[in-house]
């Protein structure tokens, strides 16, 4: 399964996407209006998505769960 990591800012979401081999598949920056959550959503779906937590990505986040996506939020305190 393909995992993305999402970079979410105010006004855009930035992604990369990668094989379980870990080579690149997607690397995208999308606006974070309606249709650019549309064409996110299409972006990322059939992988595994991880986001860090903060206040941009909550949106982010709920409406990648309501489309029926797997979302994990890490903690960034615990990144480096």
């Amino acid at each position: 399964m393909d995992n993305t990591c999402i970079d979410t800012h105010k006004e855009t979401v930035q992604i990369h996407r990668v094989d379980e081999n870990t080579n690149l598949v997607l690397m995208e920056r999308y606006p974070t209006t309606q249709g650019g959550l549309e064409k996110l959503l299409a972006g990322v779906r059939g992988s595994v998505c991880v986001m860090e937590a903060c206040s941009t990505s909550y949106p982010i986040y709920d409406f990648l769960i309501a489309n029926g996506v797997e979302v994990k939020v890490a903690n960034p305190i615990l990144l480096k």
